[in-house]
């Protein structure tokens, strides 16, 4: 086979991938390093029956730290046979010498259960051992900050009767300057008898107000102080008042943390037994 066909040719191979996805190569794997009873592992083929894996909690429920990366076998029951093919690999190429084990282990296993040879059925089961560390005490060094606190002099200044009558100038100079931008100025332009064209300055809805004042009696050196009082809104100047907010250092000390404990695990060969020929 050329070798640009070698290289993915496991992924056209349905029976590999559902080999894959049911997780034995990693049975086989963990069989092979932890299963200390089986012998001559490298001139043996293993064939995965069944098996069961722990739930991978710790006693409260939580989840184990770094069991998903694994699989936690419970129980393991699968088939030896003697390794009579030897697979051709190729260098550099893993997934594909990966996949020719495979070939080669399921045809030679074929091969002999067609003669008649069954294979040595084993079991195996694993233990998971749980438990969890004990909690343990951390300083931590806790830098000088500085933070902003009321001023209790500018407390005390809300209260006074100078504030209060400042408030009360403000309230009526935004009304007034609510009313100024509802009449703001603007221009209109008129066209002359004579075809010129000028800029004529009034006072949006402000003249209507005016004109009602003119209907009344109201005098016109009256109506220009609230004119200039529209156009020239005056702003009240606060009273001198002290600072609002003061810094306040706070000096560097340390601190004890309290660092809970954490479940810690670890997965091993509880025994393996050997059954009967099948």
């Amino acid at each position: 086979m050329p070798e640009k066909d070698k290289k993915r040719i496991w992924e056209a191979d349905r029976a590999y991938s559902q080999y894959l996805k049911n997780h034995h190569p990693e049975a086989v794997e963990f069989i092979k390093q932890n299963a200390e009873a089986i012998k001559n592992k490298s001139n043996i083929w293993l064939d995965i029956k069944k098996y069961s894996v722990f739930p991978g909690k710790a006693p409260d429920g939580s989840k184990l730290p770094g069991a998903k990366k694994v699989i936690l076998f419970q129980k393991i029951v699968f088939d030896i046979f003697p390794r009579r093919i030897k697979p051709q690999y190729i260098e550099g190429n893993t997934p594909y010498n990966r996949y020719i084990t495979w070939k080669t282990a399921t045809d030679d296993i074929r091969k002999q259960r067609s003669g008649g040879y069954k294979g040595v059925r084993w079991f195996v089961e694993c233990q998971l051992e749980v438990h969890k560390t004990k909690n343990r005490t951390k300083k931590e060094l806790v830098p000088a900050t500085r933070i902003l606190i009321d001023n209790p002099a500018y407390l005390s200044y809300l209260k006074t009767q100078e504030y209060q009558n400042y408030k009360s100038e403000y309230s009526a100079y935004k009304s007034r300057l609510l009313e100024y931008n509802n009449y703001r100025r603007s221009f209109q332009e008129f066209r002359l008898p004579d075809g010129s064209i000028k800029q004529v300055l009034l006072y949006v809805r402000a003249e209507e107000k005016y004109a009602m004042l003119r209907s009344l009696g109201v005098s016109e050196s009256e109506i220009q102080k609230s004119r200039e009082r529209l156009t020239k809104p005056l702003e009240p100047v606060p009273p001198p008042a002290p600072q609002r907010e003061i810094t306040k250092m706070i000096p560097a000390y340390y601190k004890e943390r309290t660092i809970p404990g954490k479940w810690v695990w670890h997965h091993s060969v509880k025994f393996v037994r050997r059954c009967d020929l099948v």
